[in-house]
């Protein structure tokens, strides 16, 4: 059950399009076997799974585990879903719009916390709502929020453990300015950066942990 819980949240990830940043960011841990622990899988983001399980033969057998309405549990999540969840020992973390993030058990979808940012409401006001999922390594997970933070959290419940102010490629950007952030975090080198930052290195852009 589990492996088919995680085949289906690497199914949704390797959906996406992302460009690589294997030159930019070597030395990232590789992930257990099995777990997804970053958009594309690894620092190089390469979206491959080593799980053997699943084949050509047999995937028209897989059925539907379970299904889990973020806007039930949460009337405040709205409509409109781009995240791509992480898998990471038998659990799955995924973000919803306005930068929820949701742990589920994968065996059976039970929700274990929520995180949600304290100015959520703020969000509303953005005309963006998407949020394209975390990224995991140390022992932390990290989002990129709309409120241009990188926001670090524990796996076990949720509890934030830092926040660092996002600049982009350009000085003081801002929500003052019209900057938003989307995009998932990218975790390397014991850094955790959003995508867009990561070429210039900028130690204003980076979360540095462990």
């Amino acid at each position: 059950m589990k492996e088919r819980v995680r085949f289906a949240a690497v199914a949704l990830l390797t959906t996406a399009t992302l460009a690589s940043v294997a030159s930019a960011a070597p030395g990232g841990t590789a992930p257990v076997d099995g777990d997804w622990t970053s958009f594309g899988r690894t620092a190089a983001n390469d979206r491959h799974s080593p799980l053997t399980q699943i084949t050509p033969a047999n995937v028209s057998r897989l059925d539907r585990a379970y299904v889990v309405d973020f806007q039930k549990l949460d009337p405040d999540v709205r409509r409109g879903q781009q995240s791509y969840p992480l898998a990471i020992g038998g659990r799955l973390f995924v973000t919803t719009n306005d930068d929820n993030v949701f742990a589920l058990d994968g065996a059976t979808g039970k929700v274990l916390w929520q995180y949600k940012p304290r100015n959520s409401g703020f969000f509303k006001n953005f005309g963006i709502v998407a949020n394209r999922g975390l990224a995991y390594c140390d022992g932390r997970l990290f989002i990129a929020q709309l409120d241009m933070k990188l926001v670090a959290l524990r796996p076990s419940d949720g509890k934030v453990l830092g926040d660092v102010a996002l600049s982009q490629d350009v000085w003081n950007a801002s929500t003052n300015y019209g900057y938003s952030e989307t995009s998932a975090p990218i975790c390397a080198r014991s850094l955790a950066t959003c995508r867009a930052c990561w070429v210039t290195r900028s130690r204003r852009n980076t979360l540095r942990f462990g």
